[in-house]
């Protein structure tokens, strides 16, 4: 039984850390605060990825600030 509370321990404490990693990032649009719930040392790490020519011509006009059709949003 001392098990079964450790876990509902855990759980209420799992619970509580995603409710504030939820208020910060939608809430708050607190991308810190949002961070600091998921690691003692966050970082973000922007990797770029090839994902073809369409996708990609929209930086070789100029126009970066559009879509393609075919990508997904």
């Amino acid at each position: 039984m001392a098990n079964a509370t450790a876990d509902s321990v855990g759980q209420e404490r799992l619970l509580e850390v995603w409710q504030q990693h939820c208020y910060s990032e939608f809430v708050m649009k607190d991308a810190k605060g949002a961070l600091t719930t998921m690691s003692d040392n966050p970082h973000v790490s922007m990797v770029p990825i090839a994902t073809g020519d369409e996708l990609l011509s929209p930086f070789h006009d100029g126009s970066s600030d559009s879509n393609p059709i075919s990508a997904p949003l």
